[in-house]
């Protein structure tokens, strides 16, 4: 029977109850009723259900029958809700969901969820004023248990959470369907529902209206400082606008001048000449004092000019800083001109004292020299030996309980670096006890898996032994105590399974073991030290600024970016609550902070670090348009970047930005700027699969220091990358394994080929309705199995259909199969959040907010390299570094 049947044949009925049925659409395909109220266009579904006539005992079934509108009928007194479908053919008839067919059951039940949890959030509202997406982290489940949890429907609807008692993720998910139901309330039940500005929906028309529109931004110009102005006219000509007022010369806000090297021209050409400077370091690992050449003492520290030979074609005299004294001779750190830096590609430098500039450089060097010339406090013949160096460097920087890597034990073949403990120092052998950990993988056969096996130590009583090769690469390694019971009784319910910085892979050197109990977990460790107030620029999502955080030298107290859902999934994010989270452009921020006319914005001096991931799509390779209005606009941003720096004058810089950027025309412009401005720098590329992320993406970083701390280091490789990359450096010796893709998603639910939603998750949700999603699904039906086999590989192999066949492709992978045991490719996003992050906005808002967000293990492992920074003030782990 069809629907027209039923209606004729029972008037004048109006509601029927429906049984055994299933709802698809018009491809057939089983879908949600939520689909309905996931979008605003109009859409028809299909329902086959069998109905029950109670007066005439009798059962129909009735085919395709359609519909375009749902009803949702809430009750006070109960938890359940009652499910209606409006007919498209007589307005006035309605049926009623009774229960689903076995096959649909699971669908019918993820929408039956939905409108439960729309009725507790309404009924919710009738008693609290004002709530917000920040009321939904522990308020409605404290409210909501409290009300209903002596109803057994109510424990089931609450299982689907799986323990968790955060809701604002799903919250953030059914945004339209919660938005669409709410329209039918009265007005004031609806204004308490201040939640859906914070999701994007009914956002401010004020605050709306204070941003361009996208055609306006394409020709606003980029806010800058003199000096960034100056460096960067030429390259964005037109598109600057020079900010002067309330901005002095930088020099004017520092008490302490910076380092200067005397350095006068002579016609005296001796082997080795003295320069006068002031001394801007510290030194330590004294094994000289002094040394004497060609009747002039030098000292550790001191600046020497030194020529060539005479045979060699340039004459020009080389400059190096002498760093330690040895028997044999002393080691030294070469210091370059700007035209033995990439400064020497600038088309014109703007420093007004470019040739009075010198530059402190990795590369060291070793001067042999005879025992006659050296003295120890003016005695000839020092009595310390050269093979007992690395001893003292080793009792300088370590102590008893330390942790530390070391190259693997001679006889074992790993890649893998042998962690131990410092367990005791003998003085008199000059040798130290240590403990080795094992790996969980040791003492097994298995590969790699588990939850915590990448990082998971076993402590033995019997593997000690003593160790005296302190030549060999040995830095520091955390290791804590994680004890499982006290974890069950932490997090109750495993809704928080691990603690923050034991989510991260392992980035950063972190190690956990679950026997011993004398190892003090990491928060521990730095919940002492001072934390440096931070500025995320163009903050995104915050995964910059928030890995910076977990590593426990950062607070950020700003964050600012135009980007309204990536400022609100910033905002419930946030480690800490007062952070002042501002949906603006950076111009207009610049501008306020000049003019001092806005008290959310950080005043100078407020700021010690300036953290930025600056818009990258005008450096990406793939992108196609780089020379259009838009990309220039995004590319000029690197100026704000550099303004931003000149106008607070922060301790430390920290910038992100796409693996090409290094090798653009403005990144050599913007070196020279922050020099000019007075920063050390030092930059690289960094590889998310090297440092705990399963993608194969690589990424610009650059530090910048004041001249009077320690410059932050690139962070060390810590996991294995299985090929070489491109630019990047793959070590001897590492720490983890790969993060593969099968660790990372291998535990989700395994769904049918082309299925693309799992209904069982409350916060889970896949766009339906575009353009292709129906011919998309069908081709991952028909892709190959093996990895890299994608839709090319299927249309080559005669098995897409015509009707499936894509016109005018570009040729890029489509619907590509991965190898389990591999990483993500750079086109894919990666894996950068947290599970228990909440990522605001519809699909194609969370797709650009994952896709544009820095891997958090990396900005985790930077923290880490700026703590070693902020506890070195005698600078050992630069020196250290540069010389071994």
């Amino acid at each position: 029977m069809n629907e027209q049947q039923l209606i004729e044949d029972y008037a004048p009925k109006k509601d029927f109850e429906l049984t055994e049925f299933v709802i698809y659409n018009e491809h057939g395909d089983l879908t949600n009723i939520y689909d309905l109220q996931e979008t605003n266009r109009t859409t028809t579904l299909f329902w086959d259900a069998v109905i029950s006539i109670p007066r005439e005992d009798n059962q129909v079934f009735v085919k395709e029958a359609r519909f375009d509108e749902i009803s949702i009928q809430y009750r006070d007194d109960s938890h359940n809700v009652r499910i209606l479908l409006r007919s498209t053919l007589d307005k006035n008839v309605w049926y009623w969901l009774f229960s689903a067919a076995k096959i649909y059951d699971s669908l019918y039940n993820a929408f039956l969820w939905k409108a439960i949890f729309a009725k507790h959030i309404f009924s919710w509202a009738d008693v609290r004023a004002d709530i917000l997406l920040m009321d939904f982290k522990e308020n409605f489940y404290e409210w909501v248990t409290e009300k209903w949890n002596h109803d057994k429907e109510f424990r089931w609807w609450l299982s689907w959470m799986q323990g968790k008692t955060d809701f604002r993720g799903v919250v953030n998910t059914c945004g339209h369907f919660l938005h669409n139901q709410a329209k039918n309330l009265n007005a004031e039940v609806l204004l308490r529902l201040t939640f859906f500005r914070d999701i994007g929906h009914a956002k401010n028309q004020l605050e709306e209206a204070s941003l361009k529109t996208e055609s306006q931004k394409q020709h606003e110009k980029t806010f800058v400082t003199p000096t960034v102005f100056r460096w960067f006219k030429d390259v964005f000509p037109g598109r600057l606008f020079l900010v002067t007022q309330n901005i002095n010369n930088q020099s004017s806000q520092s008490t302490q001048a910076p380092p200067t090297l005397d350095v006068k021209n002579s016609n005296e050409k001796s082997e080795f000449r003295i320069l006068s400077h002031n001394k801007c370091t510290q030194f330590i690992f004294l094994e000289k004092e002094t040394v004497m050449l060609d009747g002039i003492s030098f000292a550790v520290g001191d600046t020497v000019e030194v020529y060539p030979d005479e045979d060699e074609a340039d004459d020009e005299p080389l400059i190096c800083i002498l760093t330690e004294l040895k028997t044999e001779g002393f080691k030294l750190l070469w210091l370059y001109t700007r035209n033995q830096t990439l400064l020497k590609n600038l088309d014109q430098d703007s420093h007004p004292q470019a040739n009075q500039e010198l530059f402190f450089t990795r590369h060291g060097d070793f001067l042999a020299l005879s025992e006659e010339y050296l003295t120890r406090l003016n005695r000839l013949c020092g009595c310390f030996h050269v093979e007992d160096e690395g001893w003292y460097k080793f009792v300088e920087k370590y102590r008893v309980g330390d942790c530390v890597l070391i190259n693997p034990i001679p006889e074992e073949l790993t890649k893998f670096y042998t962690i131990a403990c410092v367990e005791a120092f003998n003085h008199q052998k000059k040798s130290v006890t240590l403990r080795r950990f094992l790996r969980f993988h040791e003492v097994r056969e298995e590969k790699w898996g588990g939850v915590n096996e990448l990082n998971e130590l076993l402590y033995s009583e019997e593997l000690v032994f003593e160790f005296k090769n302190f030549d060999k690469p040995i830095r520091f390694c955390h290791v804590e105590y994680f004890n499982y019971s006290d974890w069950l009784a932490y997090y109750p319910d495993n809704r928080n399974p691990l603690p923050v910085n034991l989510q991260y892979f392992g980035a950063g050197d972190h190690a956990n073991e679950q026997i011993i109990t004398r190892f003090k977990p990491y928060h521990q460790k730095v919940s002492n030290e001072t934390k440096l107030c931070g500025l995320d620029l163009f903050c995104g999502s915050g995964s910059l600024s928030r890995g910076l955080e977990d590593s426990g030298f950062v607070e950020c107290r700003w964050a600012f970016d135009k980007y309204f859902e990536a400022c609100q999934t910033f905002r419930q994010n946030a480690k800490y609550d007062n952070v002042v989270v501002m949906h603006e452009s950076v111009n207009k921020i610049l501008s306020d902070a000049v003019k001092n006319i806005n008290k959310k914005i950080p005043k100078r001096g407020d700021v010690e670090i300036l953290m930025a991931g600056s818009p990258c799509q005008g450096f990406s390779t793939l992108n196609r348009q780089k020379g259009s209005s838009k990309s220039q606009v995004n590319n000029s941003l690197i100026a704000s970047f550099a303004s931003f720096a000149e106008y607070y004058l922060p301790k430390y810089l920290l910038l992100e930005n796409v693996a090409p950027f290094i090798k653009e025309p403005v990144f050599v412009k913007l070196i020279a700027c922050l020099l000019e401005i007075g920063y050390q720098v030092k930059f690289g590329l960094v590889s998310g699969e090297q440092i705990g992320c399963p993608q194969s993406r690589v990424r610009t970083i650059l530090w910048g220091a004041k001249q009077e701390v320690v410059l932050p280091d690139l962070p060390p490789v810590t996991h294995d990358s299985g090929e070489i990359l491109r630019g990047i450096t793959k070590p001897k010796y590492i720490s983890f394994p790969k993060i593969t893709i099968e660790r990372v998603i291998g535990k989700l639910p395994r769904i049918q080929t082309g299925v693309l939603w799992f209904p069982s998750f409350p916060d889970h949700r896949i766009n339906t309705f575009y353009k292709n999603y129906h011919r998309d699904k069908e081709i991952m039906k028909i892709i190959p199995k093996e990895p890299k086999a994608d839709y090319f590989t299927a249309l080559e192999r005669g098995l897409i259909p015509e009707e499936l066949q894509i016109v005018n492709s570009t040729g890029s992978p489509f619907c590509q199969r991965i190898n389990k045991d591999g990483v993500f490719s750079t086109i894919t996003t990666n894996i950068r959040f947290l599970d228990s992050d909440i990522i605001i906005g519809q699909i194609e808002d969370q797709y650009k907010i994952i896709g544009n967000a820095v891997p958090k293990t990396m900005s985790f492992a930077l923290g880490i390299q700026l703590g070693y920074a902020l506890t070195d003030p005698f600078h050992r782990s630069a020196w250290g570094s540069q010389m071994e």
